[in-house]
């Protein structure tokens, strides 16, 4: 940081930009309303400033209270943007937080035509923890959807948010999900403390949608539970509100076997009528607090044995337990309430039970007898020869992960002219095999790219083995 003394206000280089400074005729200083990409615009700025001055045209600034900032720089025109867009009160205090404590501070008084790629990297590598890597993203995707509503508006010609490989944040720890067995513990638990945590567990209910629902959500008859709201806390407000995406609004199917269990919950309830709360606080009116609900899944969790387990790995818990069952991913979509098979994949995990299964598979698969699967699309069974580009590994992955277990796993989809029965194996050093995709094979180590024709001949095969 340095600082040029002049006859009339001063620069001041911060960071590769300049802010200018000055004495008004009141004797106050003041700074510029934005900072300068250039020296030369500086000076030239103060120069105005110093002629008005001159000709006793000057007046202060005024900032008018509840007026948003210059709309030139980021910070002003970032808090329009949030000032203008329909979001949760939780959802607007995240949003709030993010752009003051993160963004603001060393982008903010720069103008947005001044606003290059080169410091939009600077501060991403500088200011964004890396020790943090979920605030990080959030706070760059802010920043990036602000600048993409000011390149909409012709603000700027380009977004100049262009940092790459900012994409899923890494896991930094690895979720065991709860099993059946141990999910079943919690019938044996006080209603209040058993009931928020098998929601969760069974049907991946989030917390503040547990603490949202109210009576008539709960539809014992047909055996499903509808998310309509959810509780959020801001500033210590509580809301009680629609979701935040669309996908959110959901019906789930409750598993039959703790029905009875939830009946005789809803029975012994006190008469408040359909709207009042399915797990009321205190008070008995108010939804259960977040504390509350800490407090009731700190007793289950121990009475469960999973004391490695937040409220939130339930939601985790019900995704793989879903996933292994065979639905498929537009099923775990609107049980989980997710927009994006991308979501479905990020909350399921494979369990102890799934990962022995997959191992001996591949044990029973390594003889050279021919693999045969059910076909759920004609109902009978299909050969499929031992000749082509899918290997065994990828399709036990795959069938794996989405939860189908044929007893002998072991696949190969033949080449897009086919082979007869009798070929021969292909050399195991064979390049030939599918690309990775969301939902169809994990990438195997080869060298060299298939065919095209195998490829969509490969997934074709897949298409009509997924269930």
């Amino acid at each position: 940081m340095g600082q040029e003394g002049r006859s009339f206000g001063s620069i001041e280089r911060r960071s590769g930009y300049f802010r200018a400074r000055y004495v008004g005729a009141d004797r106050q200083r003041h700074d510029a309303p934005h900072l300068f990409s250039e020296r030369i615009d500086a000076e030239h700025w103060l120069g105005e400033v110093h002629r008005s001055i001159s000709r006793e045209e000057w007046r202060p600034p005024v900032k008018v209270k509840g007026r948003p900032d210059d709309l030139d720089t980021l910070a002003g025109y970032a808090r329009h943007c949030l000032a203008e867009r329909e979001l949760t009160p939780r959802t607007r205090e995240e949003y709030g937080r993010l752009l003051e404590k993160l963004i603001a501070p060393t982008l903010g008084a720069i103008q947005l035509k001044h606003l290059e790629p080169d410091r939009i990297r600077r501060w991403y590598s500088t200011v964004l923890s890396a020790d943090r890597p979920v605030q990080r993203k959030h706070a760059y995707s802010l920043l990036r959807s602000i600048l993409r509503e000011a390149e909409d508006e012709g603000l700027i010609d380009r977004n100049p948010c262009r940092v790459r490989n900012v994409g899923k944040v890494r896991r930094t720890r690895d979720i065991e999900p709860a099993t059946p067995a141990e999910l079943n513990k919690l019938l044996d638990l006080p209603p209040k403390q058993g009931l928020p945590v098998l929601l969760a567990g069974w049907c991946g209910l989030r917390s503040g949608e547990v603490r949202g629902l109210r009576r008539r959500d709960l539809d014992l008859t047909e055996g499903v539970v509808r998310v309509r709201q959810a509780v959020t806390r801001t500033k210590g407000q509580v809301h009680v509100g629609a979701q935040k995406a669309a996908a959110g609004t959901r019906d789930v199917g409750i598993p039959p076997h703790p029905i009875p269990y939830l009946a005789k919950y809803v029975a012994a309830l006190p008469m408040t009528g359909r709207d009042g709360f399915l797990f009321p606080g205190g008070d008995g009116v108010s939804p259960m607090s977040e504390k509350a609900l800490r407090y009731a899944y700190g007793k289950a969790r121990k009475v469960i044995g999973r004391e490695d387990l937040t409220f939130h790995d339930m939601c985790h818990s019900a995704a793989s337990l879903a996933g292994m069952t065979g639905a498929p991913t537009a099923e775990l979509k609107a049980m989980m309430g997710h927009a994006t098979a991308g979501m479905v994949e990020r909350y399921q995990h494979a369990t102890r039970a799934s990962r022995s299964r997959l191992a001996e598979n591949m044990s029973k698969a390594r003889g050279d007898l021919r693999p045969v699967c059910a076909t759920r699309s004609s109902g009978g069974r299909s050969h499929i020869p031992w000749s082509s580009g899918v290997r065994i590994g990828s399709l036990l992955r795959l069938k794996a992960a989405e939860g189908v277990h044929h007893g002998t796993a072991a696949l190969r989809v033949p080449g897009p002219g086919g082979r007869a029965d009798g070929d021969q194996p292909e050399d195991p050093a064979s390049p030939d095999r599918v690309r990775s995709a969301p939902g169809l094979l994990q990438r195997t180590a080869h060298p060299a790219r298939p065919s095209g024709g195998r490829r969509r001949h490969a997934a074709s095969v897949l298409a009509q083995l997924s269930p």
